[in-house]
Formats: C-alpha cells, sequence, structure tokens
C-alpha cells in the first residue's frame, strides 16, 4: 500500500503524477481528429430521430462579436432540414449590458429564425434593467420590444405568455411521434 502522505498536493510524487497523468490526457485528445464545424450528424425523422437546439448564453457575442451571434442562428437556419430541427430554444443572457446595440444584434440574429424554424427566448439576469445602485430589477422593457408576443404571434406552436410581457412564455412542438411543452420562465 502506498502512503497516504504520496497524495498529498505538496508532495512532489503527487504533483508528477498530475504532469503525467495531463500529458497522457493532451496527447490523446491530440491524436484525436478535431471536430468540424460543417460536420453534420445524419438525423433521420422516419426513425423518430431530430434535434433541438439550445442556444446558451449569447451576451458576448452581442456585444463584442455581433458576427458570431449571427453565425449561430445563419447555421442553425442552414442546418433546420438536415438536422430536422423542430425547436430552438435560446437559455437567457441574450446581451450583455441591455444596451440598446445589442438588442439590435439579438433582434438580427434571431430574426434569422423567423418564419423558418420555431424557437422561444426568455430573458437571463443580464437582460434585465439595472437600478441606480447597479442591480439588476424585474423589469426587461428592451426584452420586451425586441421580443413582444406579437413577434411570435403566427409563429407554430406559440402558446402565449402570462401578463402583457413575453417573460414568462410557453410553446408546444411535435417531433418523434412525441408532444412537447416548452415553458420559458
Amino acid at each position: 500500500m502506498i502512503p497516504r502522505r504520496f497524495f498529498s498536493p505538496g508532495c512532489e510524487f503527487f504533483r508528477a503524477a498530475v504532469r503525467l497523468a495531463i500529458a497522457a490526457l493532451v496527447a490523446t485528445l491530440g491524436a484525436a481528429e478535431p471536430p468540424r464545424a460543417d460536420a453534420v450528424l445524419p438525423v433521420d425523422p422516419a426513425r423518430g430521430e431530430f434535434t433541438v437546439v439550445l442556444l446558451p448564453d449569447t451576451q458576448r457575442y452581442a456585444k463584442h462579436t455581433p458576427a458570431m451571434f449571427l453565425s449561430q442562428t445563419r447555421w442553425i437556419r442552414e442546418n433546420v432540414a438536415a438536422l430536422a430541427i423542430r425547436f430552438v430554444i435560446h437559455l437567457g443572457d441574450i446581451v450583455d449590458d441591455n444596451t440598446d446595440a445589442e438588442w439590435r444584434v439579438a433582434d438580427e440574429a434571431m430574426g434569422l429564425l423567423d418564419g423558418v424554424v420555431p424557437y422561444t427566448v426568455l430573458p437571463g439576469n443580464h437582460d434585465f434593467e439595472k437600478s441606480e445602485d447597479g442591480r439588476r430589477v424585474k423589469l426587461a422593457p428592451k426584452y420586451n420590444a425586441v421580443f413582444p408576443p406579437l413577434r411570435f404571434r403566427h409563429q407554430p406552436g406559440y402558446g402565449g405568455h402570462r401578463g402583457v410581457t413575453n417573460e414568462n412564455n410557453y410553446s408546444f412542438f411535435s417531433a418523434g411521434g412525441r408532444n412537447f411543452l416548452v415553458l420559458a420562465l
């Protein structure tokens, strides 16, 4: 049995073992072919296969690299048929600092999906207004200006919203012989 002291983080044996494990991992990963951005996995809707795309935390793209945000939604739009994409869920934090410029980017990027594939968006903590002391408050007028219920009125599966805003909304979609309910709360 190896003495316990050999596994304490201050022990040279422990540090050498960790370095060796990391080196082995890096060598293994380096030997594998890197994933290709244009690689598309086959999806067979006849077998009940389909795709739901999750679009998380685009706030940095909206602020710093709008082309990346646009590229993501363009890729989704271009792969709807090939991947049997049935629904897109933006997981919130659409923008970073809640500026008009960031909301214009978000509007344009998500607009690429309008009329192409059903989607939902929900506001994350970055998408709310800030109070005088810099704390976020539960007001999202810019979110509601860009993503009002009216925007989704003709979208297949849009179920509705709570109150007059779209901050809490729900949608339905069917895929693979199943019915789904998406709650964006």
